[in-house]
């Protein structure tokens, strides 16, 4: 499970990355390389959530629960197994 610290700064480095300029290259990169990883583990999952008559589609990881694509983002995050570089 991902700590607040960890949650905050994906969403905040999520939510940085849509604005012009916001994110650094380091960090746009460090979760571009990360996603990729992600979208080939078994471990992401998708769900569906009927909410006012439009299924909304969610993608977490089922090993530590992590949203994804906001957790990449987080430098402090560490992938719980092990698949992320260092």
């Amino acid at each position: 499970m991902p700590s607040l610290k960890e949650i905050a700064e994906g969403w905040i480095n999520y939510v940085k990355d849509k604005q012009p300029n916001g994110l650094s290259d380091e960090m746009k990169e460090m979760s571009i390389e990360r996603a990729k990883i992600c979208k080939q583990c078994p471990s992401l999952t998708l769900s569906e959530t009927k909410f006012m008559r439009k299924v909304l589609y969610k993608f977490k990881c089922a090993e530590c629960g992590c949203g994804f694509p906001m957790m990449t983002y987080s430098k402090s995050k560490k992938c719980p197994k092990g698949k992320w570089p260092q």
